[in-house]
């Protein structure tokens, strides 16, 4: 690709655009029987840059009646300078889907994914003498499963060491997304090679976009620095490891990042050891939190690109292409998209939608506390079991426990010198709930009123416009609305609950914070932000408590949609009554426990019940 190439595509002219669909040695361009066609790729999965592996997809329209339907196409895109002068570009190779019900129904339109839809296989590893096998051994594996070839096989924590088969119930995707975290890298397909490559972002701006070069910006705030960082395991309480910069934490606030539940880190050593190398790219990460819309397309960015963009007044900031959607119809048009990741996004493991089931089949041994544990989990799309045995100085516990959406049974045996002692319990949690940024989703609801409400601002107030010495009212000015809308997706009804106060945000670790709390019959809103009269926010030399009147919130039965109408970055926690067997009780927990000790001096035994 040329220089001019590039020049060309910011022209605002945006003529002499060209395309092309090439396979099975015919082509089908523009100017014949191609309509258009669109390109999506990213590097953000569920929250989170690092480790992610996303298949770029394509669609297709063409006016004539050529079939693509499991076909493997190569997608091209040109400019033509002159009569005799063109040039193109690859867009990558795809292979083209069958033909859904409703597809077949719709001929000329064909959707299409890259190689890395060959990753959704099982893993099934070849190797059954782990002496000296690294992570890189297996990526190789994994690929010549895959039929994948690699660009290259150096990568930082390729020598990262694999002493067993670890693989069990992994899909090649989730493996190779723990070697990227690894790698502090995302996967990606490369447009020209058609080559597995790691990526990590961009360092320098590959283009600079003025005003001239786009026709909607929408700039939000600046994410980062990232200045928290943790490794964990989810599967052994408290054996996680962190670092963080405190000083960037007292100026910014605290920006988290965490990978959790990686497969090759499964000792506290190899926690520190991916925590140290991960920290040196993670740490300090800044970006701005934008979308662009352009009318003069850039078919050459890829995900993870650095990019320089001014603003609607004259200022440049950087960014990263973390989404670009590219469409041609004739003409090119690029949607760039780098969204922030939140606290509540990267604290979940990445690609999560990814696995439909984690098992482990783990033996710890901790020297410095003189014990060893020996962990057996499955964890399903709604339930878990987990079989525990641990042996420490003078003590044997044995526990086997069961956790649904909504029930807990647990066996529990412990034995030590003096002592043995036996429990069987079941919590059964009559209540349904939802968090997220920005809206959430409640299933399966009983007509009752919400029993719990946490609200708080993670990018910007909640609050209405006022007036005050920097703003004049006009008659053309809409207020924000402070309205929690609660829309029942059967019925279509929606039930609104006014704020009763604007909620400021000045970081991730000062911000008011709202709760509605059924159980005490309170409102009540935290404030640690104010206001000056400039409409400036400030940190309170001390947080305040103010109380509101009892307002109850009252839903009906069905599946609900639950979103602030006028911020969508605004944090949200509910609980209500679900529909089951024991909410007939009124009860949110329903607890049973028997339980045995046996001392030298003593026998107890003892059942309650709890609701």
């Amino acid at each position: 690709m040329t220089d001019k190439f590039k020049e060309k595509c910011k022209e605002s002219a945006n003529c002499d655009r060209l395309g092309k669909i090439i396979y099975e040695e015919n082509e089908i361009r523009y100017d014949g029987n191609l309509a258009s066609l669109e390109l999506v790729e990213d590097c953000y999965v569920n929250g989170t840059i690092i480790g992610t592996t996303n298949t770029k997809g394509i669609t297709i329209n063409t006016i004539g009646s050529e079939t693509l339907y499991e076909k493997e196409i190569q997608a091209q895109i040109g400019i033509k300078y002159d009569d005799t002068d063109e040039e193109y570009i690859n867009m990558g190779k795809y292979t083209i889907d069958k033909p859904s019900a409703t597809e077949t129904s719709n001929l000329g339109q064909y959707k299409g994914y890259d190689y890395l839809d060959k990753l959704n296989a099982d893993y099934k590893c070849s190797y059954t003498d782990f002496t000296n096998i690294t992570v890189v051994d297996i990526l190789q594996d994994l690929c010549n499963q895959c039929g994948l070839e690699i660009a290259s096989l150096e990568f930082e924590n390729s020598d990262f060491p694999v002493s067993g088969n670890i693989f069990e119930n992994y899909k090649c995707k989730d493996v190779l997304s723990d070697i990227l975290e690894l790698a502090s890298s995302f996967g990606t397909i490369d447009k020209e090679t058609n080559k597995l490559t790691f990526k990590q972002l961009g360092i320098s701006s590959v283009v600079t976009l003025t005003k001239d070069n786009y026709s909607v910006l929408t700039k939000n705030q600046v994410y980062g620095p990232i200045n928290s960082f943790t490794v964990k395991e989810s599967q052994i309480e408290g054996e996680n490891v962190s670092i963080q910069d405190d000083a960037s934490i007292e100026a910014n606030g605290e920006n988290m990042f965490a990978i959790v539940d990686n497969i090759f880190c499964y000792t506290p050593e190899l926690r520190k050891r991916a925590l140290d190398s991960i920290w040196v790219h993670v740490q300090g990460l800044t970006y701005v939190d934008c979308k662009i819309e352009s009318y003069t397309g850039l078919p050459y960015l890829n995900a993870g690109d650095k990019i320089t963009v001014e603003d609607d007044e004259g200022n440049f900031f950087d960014t990263y292409v973390l989404k670009h959607t590219f469409t041609y119809d004739g003409t090119f048009k690029s949607v760039i998209e780098s969204p922030a990741l939140t606290k509540q996004q990267n604290a979940i493991k990445s690609d999560v939608s990814l696995r439909e089931k984690l098992n482990q089949t783990a033996i710890n041994v901790y020297k410095d506390r003189k014990q060893i544990e020996a962990i057996i989990t499955d964890n399903g799309e709604r339930d878990s079991r987990i079989a525990q045995f641990q042996i420490s100085l003078n003590v044997i516990t044995q526990e086997v426990s069961y956790f649904s959406d909504q029930a807990q049974n647990i066996a529990k045996l412990s034995l030590d010198v003096e002592s043995i002692k036996q429990q069987i319990g079941s919590i059964t949690d009559t209540t349904v709930s939802g968090t997220g940024v920005g809206s959430i989703f409640l299933d399966n609801v009983k007509a009752s009123e919400v029993l719990y409400l946490q609200i708080y601002p993670t990018a910007e107030d909640l609050s209405y416009l006022y007036p005050n010495e920097d703003l004049e009212p006009s008659e053309d000015l809409e207020p924000l609305s402070r309205d929690l809308l609660f829309i029942n997706r059967d019925t279509k009804k929606t039930v609104r609950w006014t704020l009763p106060c604007d909620l400021l945000y000045m970081s991730d670790t000062v911000k008011d914070e709202l709760t509605i709390d059924y159980e005490n019959n309170q409102i009540l809103c935290v404030h640690r932000v104010g206001i000056d009269s400039h409409g400036k926010n400030y940190k309170l030399a001390s947080e305040s408590t103010e109380y509101f009147d009892w307002q109850s919130i009252v839903l009906e039965d069905g599946d609900y949609d639950v979103k602030m109408e006028s911020f969508t970055s605004a944090y949200i926690y509910a609980r209500t009554l679900a529909q089951n067997l024991y909410t007939d009780q009124f009860a949110t927990r329903v607890e049973l426990n028997a339980s045995i000790e046996l001392l030298n001096t003593s026998i107890t035994l003892d059942v309650n019940q709890k609701v």
